[in-house]
Formats: structure tokens, C-alpha cells, sequence
């Protein structure tokens, strides 16, 4: 789906090329159908002196729409070009869309922010910090500040510093990256009083049920993307809300309330450090009466997936579940593992 489809006709003002809108945010939106233009398009733009590239993006995004992922590699092939680039430009344009895009900071950023755990919010950070296309490669494969800023010691030699000569006999020390340093405003720093916290969960637990529901209606991969993306906001604004090691439990229950129930599934979202904190987390929550031990529809399908659920939720046929998605890699048995 290009933006074409998704914005009112009045937000898009014309521009001198008739095969190109721009949009409320002033992003380029391609408006050509025929093969014969959009092959044209991504031709002239492609060689022009002074490239625009996203307007390239624009043209990108359509031919992964027209031609289908699995064509894209012959549309490069007969215009000189290479499957990849085309691709990176359509996950670019789609991811960045809708004024996500950061002005200012050139697509191969937006492009190197697809790599990150959040391609919008790395874009703003690598915007607001300055890096270079090298720097944030580096901050990225470091763990995006998550491990204090430390590369790892396998790190791709061409992501680390250089040294000079007249470096060696200074003992340099890099104080590690402080997460919550970060430019972006925390919810935290919002000093939310008890009842605006409780709404506010109670709102990012709604938009993961909501997520878990589309998902599970959605057609193409292409719009896939859109609930990833809202996914991925919504996991950063809960460890956000949740960084005091206190706050473990809230995070894990707001999880369970969205509709993450298995416990790999759990461990990975909450980022839990084993199957045993995970566990002393849920007794816990169980002894207080948020969540309980169930396996969903037992009495119609015999043995299914062990899961924590929400306490109020029903068991049985009242509640269906897709068995299909609760696939576990690790056996667990009915005593909490």
C-alpha cells in the first residue's frame, strides 16, 4: 500500500513533475501506474545530476507493491541496478513514512536505521547526536546504548576507531553510554501520578491486543511492517516506563494484559535474563491474583501450550486461541517449568 492510498487527495500538493505528489509531511509520493512509468521514473531519477532519492524511495516502494518481492531482482537486472537497493529504499520509504522520516539526516541513515531494534527513534538519535553513517553502524551493532555503549569484542574491525601514532602512549577511557542520557524524553521524566500511570498502561496493553488481532488478519507482509513498527514503539514506551528493577513485575503484567502469553515469548518482549526470573516473577504476580497458570481450550484439543494468562480471562471454548502460533522450542511442564 503507498501513501497514495492512505492520504486524503487534499494533503497531497502538486509539483512540477506530474508523477509526484508530496504529501502533508513532504515526503514524495509516486503517482505513476503504468510499467512503462515507473520504469521511465526510476531511470530519470536515478541519473539525474542532483538525486532525490526520496523520490527514488517513492518509485521503490511501488515496484515492491507492483512487481511483487520476488520480481524485484528482474526490474534491477534491466535497469542497471541491484535488487537490494531497490528494497532498501522500499523499506525505507515505508518504514518512514506518515512523518517519520527525520529531516535533515540522509537516507543512508534512515536505510542503517532498519538494522536497529527501533528504526525511527535510532533515525532521531543519530539526528540529534550527529553520527556519521560509520558511527551509528557502530552504536548500533554496540546495542544501541542498551550495553553501555561498549562494542562487542567481535565487532567488524571497519565499525572501530582508528588509532594514530601519537594516540598510543595516552591511556584513553571511555565512560560507558548512559541510557537514560539519551535526548529523547522519557515517560518517566513526565512525572505521571499514580492514576495517569495505570491509564497509560492500561493503553499500551490495549494497542498490543490490537496488534496480536491484525496480525493475525493481514494478508502481505507490506502491511505487516506498519504493526511492527507499532510494536516495537510500544515495547520501547513500556521499558521506558518500567526501568527501575522495581517495576519488573508491571512490565511483565502489562505484557501478559497485551496478550503475550507464552513464556519464551515473554522472556524475549520483556527481556528477562532467565526462565527463573521470568518464573519468580509470574508466582509472584499469580499469589497476587493478576495472572494465572492456564492451558487454553484443554477440554476440546487434549495437551495445548502452557501459558500465563490474565486471572479474569475465561478458559475453555469462551476464548479462542490460535494453536498454530503457540509452537514452543522448550517443553514445560505444569509446575511453572
Amino acid at each position: 500500500m503507498t501513501a497514495l492510498m492512505t492520504r486524503p487527495p487534499e494533503s497531497l500538493a502538486p509539483t512540477v513533475d506530474p508523477h509526484f505528489a508530496i504529501d502533508e509531511d513532504g515526503m514524495p509520493v509516486y503517482l505513476g501506474e503504468t510499467e512503462d512509468e515507473i520504469g521511465q521514473d526510476w531511470d530519470d531519477t536515478a541519473s539525474a545530476l542532483e538525486k532525490e532519492h526520496w523520490k527514488l524511495a517513492a518509485i521503490a516502494a511501488t515496484i515492491a507493491t507492483k512487481y511483487g518481492e520476488n520480481n524485484i531482482g528482474s526490474f534491477a537486472q534491466e535497469h542497471g541496478t541491484s535488487a537490494r537497493w531497490i528494497r532498501d529504499l522500499a523499506n525505507s520509504y515505508r518504514t518512514f513514512q506518515f512523518g517519520r522520516r527525520v529531516p535533515n539526516l540522509s537516507i543512508s541513515h534512515h536505510i542503517c536505521a532498519l538494522k536497529a531494534t527501533n528504526p525511527v527513534r535510532a533515525a532521531k538519535i543519530a539526528h540529534d547526536r550527529n553520527y556519521s553513517i560509520r558511527e551509528f553502524k557502530a552504536w548500533i551493532y554496540a546495542g544501541e546504548g542498551r550495553n553501555g555503549g561498549r562494542l562487542e569484542r567481535n565487532a567488524p574491525q571497519e565499525l572501530l576507531p582508528t588509532q594514530s601514532a601519537n594516540d598510543q602512549p595516552i591511556q584513553i577511557t571511555v565512560e560507558a553510554e548512559d541510557p537514560d542520557s539519551e535526548d529523547d524524553v522519557l515517560i518517566e521524566d513526565e512525572e505521571l501520578d499514580a492514576e495517569e500511570r495505570q491509564t497509560l498502561f492500561a493503553d499500551l496493553e490495549l494497542i498490543m491486543r490490537m496488534c496480536k488481532v491484525v496480525r493475525s488478519k493481514l494478508k502481505t507482509k507490506y502491511a505487516a511492517r506498519y504493526i511492527d513498527n507499532l510494536e516495537q514503539e510500544t515495547n520501547w514506551e513500556i521499558e521506558r516506563l518500567t526501568q527501575k528493577p522495581s517495576s519488573m513485575s508491571e512490565r511483565v503484567l502489562a505484557y501478559i494484559k497485551g496478550g503475550c502469553w507464552l513464556p519464551d515469548e515473554l522472556l524475549k518482549r520483556a527481556r528477562l535474563n532467565s526462565k527463573e526470573e521470568l518464573n519468580r516473577i509470574c508466582r509472584s504476580l499469580e499469589s497476587a491474583g493478576h495472572i494465572k497458570w492456564s492451558r487454553e481450550r484443554k477440554r476440546q484439543h487434549g495437551t495445548a501450550p502452557a501459558m500465563w494468562m490474565p486471572a479474569d480471562m475465561p478458559d475453555g471454548d469462551e476464548f479462542n486461541v490460535e494453536r498454530a502460533a503457540h509452537e514452543l522450542a522448550v517443553e514445560y511442564d505444569e509446575e511453572h517449568y
